[in-house]
């Protein structure tokens, strides 16, 4: 799968995020001739990014702007991360709305032509309220407007590939923790609490969440952008296959990263509007891309932990 990225020109959007950083990097040692794009020079990469890989500054709710930078790359694949709404500070619902929905209807237009592959992150938060491990077919009830924005980006995206005939593919991502994560997400900020020997307060943890490493999400990008046979607009949850309590999935975190803190679950209530469950089936992907999580969450755990450790992001005592 990596070989057939070898010599061809990539776009990645939104590649200064988590997962757009991890992806933008792998390409660039499959060696494919990657054009990255980013709000600004002054948003850094989430990891380090080899040298080879063109930066090129983007809104991308600038349809001219796109239609250059586009045009410029000539890409054979088009991988659109860009998105607004990921971080809590970021409420902004006219400007989700505008970065992605118009975003990505600009990348579509601007990316043209049958012969362009177009890959697109949305969120598991477009299922809303599920019981049980969601599927492609479950019906979708976002709670708030990221997940709404999210789902109609997908939606039109998804229709315009069946309209056209072009190759369009959806992954809802569940779970993406590791190297360049947010400090403020749980699993990084539970490593470093640990680390520091801080007591952390939790809610019980009783809610069902499904982790997964950033490599496998990325392999299962590289899978839909490589793939020929699927059908246009097809979507795919993409998780780590092994559900799990957030209280056993922090447990595990603490048996791994060890340190003196201490974890105190049931201190604190459940966010308002906070999703009891949010796992994956992934059934889909394993037979349509083949996919198949490599990184067992400990070792998920361990990675993300060095990866801290090297860059001084723990909390000292």
């Amino acid at each position: 799968m990596i070989d057939a990225y070898r010599e061809r020109s990539v776009l990645v959007t939104g590649a200064t995020g988590f997962i757009g950083s991890h992806l933008a990097a792998a390409l660039a040692r499959a060696g494919a001739r990657v054009t990255a794009t980013r709000t600004s020079a002054a948003r850094r990469p989430r990891i380090e990014i080899p040298p080879a890989v063109a930066w090129v500054d983007l809104d991308v709710r600038d349809r001219g702007a796109t239609r250059d930078v586009v045009s410029c790359a000539r890409p054979d694949v088009v991988f659109h991360l860009a998105s607004y709404g990921t971080l809590t500070a970021d409420q902004d619902a006219a400007r989700m709305v505008d970065v992605n929905v118009a975003g990505a209807f600009n990348v579509w237009q601007a990316a043209g032509g049958r012969q362009v592959r177009f890959v697109m992150t949305g969120t598991c938060a477009e299922y809303g309220p599920v019981a049980g491990p969601a599927t492609e077919d479950t019906p979708c009830r976002p709670q708030s407007a990221y997940p709404a924005s999210k789902l109609a980006a997908a939606s039109l995206i998804a229709g315009l590939a069946r309209e056209t005939g072009r190759p369009a593919v959806i992954l809802r991502v569940y779970g993406a923790f590791g190297p360049g994560d947010d400090d403020r997400r749980v699993i990084p900020s539970v490593i470093a609490a640990l680390q520091a020997g801080r007591t952390i307060e939790l809610t019980e943890g009783r809610q069902r969440r499904d982790f997964c490493y950033v490599d496998d999400h990325v392999s299962a990008l590289l899978a839909a952008g490589a793939a020929t046979t699927l059908a246009p607009g097809a979507i795919f949850n993409i998780g780590g296959g092994h559900p799990t309590t957030l209280r056993e999935a922090l447990e595990r975190v603490a048996a791994v990263v060890g340190g003196s803190g201490r974890l105190v679950f049931g201190a604190r209530p459940m966010r308002p509007g906070e999703a009891e469950e949010m796992t994956a089936d992934i059934t889909a992907a394993r037979r349509a891309l083949g996919y198949e999580p490599g990184v067992p969450f400990e070792e998920g755990v361990r990675r993300t932990a060095a990866w801290m450790r090297a860059r001084g992001r723990m909390e000292t005592a």
